[in-house]
């Protein structure tokens, strides 16, 4: 949605946006708040809550039906290295796991936007390190806004430690039989966020080992072209830093 709103106020979509069709996730939040405090929905004296609507009321309810799972209204599935979804679903994520018994996965389908999620790793000599920071760099002038940003100035355990760098390794790897691994818009990565979370505020049985501090998109500011946005992995926020600035990297395959 952000990325939407972004495209509205600067007149011109870039080569990443998600069309206005494409679907978006609901925020996550299934409780009504009344009097500072949460109620059950629904709640006569503060009527037509955002956890009444789309999704995630469906969920509630019982009526919404998924081809995986996750909380509320969010679908995931979890995929294995090689591209297929798992027969195993329910077991928590290890590091030293293994696929067949679903313990080990490496990226997670959102099965209502149809987008594919890079999942991080704990281990520090992994390319998936949830540790590693990146700045912000592409070369591309049709996608950096006029300025390319910064080159190798993250902290990360195979340089160079910026976004393309990594991105052209990710794809290099062919990570979940995917080659068109790439940073996501800003309303994609506010798609996996669920507003109801903090610490991080994304669902970690899909998602574990995220890092909880602010992670790139591919929006160059409107006004400041040394600039980028990014979500903060705390309470789902966001904002911009300077593309020279080091933040960590989710990558998102599909949706163009």
């Amino acid at each position: 949605m952000l990325a939407l709103l972004l495209t509205a106020c600067t007149g011109k979509p870039t080569a990443f946006d998600p069309p206005p069709s494409a679907p978006l996730n609901d925020t996550g939040i299934s409780q009504c708040r009344a009097e500072g405090e949460s109620k059950t929905c629904p709640h006569t004296s503060a009527p037509n809550q955002d956890a009444e609507q789309g999704r995630d009321a469906q969920a509630r309810a019982g009526t919404l039906a998924k081809i995986g799972g996750g909380v509320a209204g969010f679908d995931f599935s979890k995929i294995a290295k090689n591209g297929q979804v798992l027969s195993v679903q329910n077991q928590t994520w290890q590091a030293d796991g293994n696929e067949a018994l679903g313990t080990l996965w490496h990226c997670v389908k959102d099965n209502y936007t149809g987008l594919l999620w890079e999942v991080k790793s704990p281990i520090e000599t992994n390319l998936h390190y949830s540790a590693d920071t990146f700045s912000w760099y592409t070369p591309d002038t049709t996608r950096n806004g006029g300025d390319a940003g910064g080159v190798d100035k993250g902290f990360c355990n195979q340089p160079p430690c910026d976004t393309q760098g990594f991105i052209l390794r990710v794809n290099s790897e062919k990570l979940c039989g995917k080659t068109n691994w790439r940073l996501p818009s800003p309303g994609e990565l506010l798609s996996i966020i669920d507003q109801s979370q903090i610490n991080p505020p994304v669902d970690t049985n899909y998602f574990p080992n995220v890092s909880f501090n602010a992670h790139w998109t591919h929006q160059t500011h409107a006004q400041r072209s040394n600039a980028a946005w990014y979500v903060y992995f705390t309470a789902g926020d966001n904002g911009v830093i300077a593309k020279t600035s080091v933040a960590n990297v989710l990558l998102v395959s599909g949706g163009e």
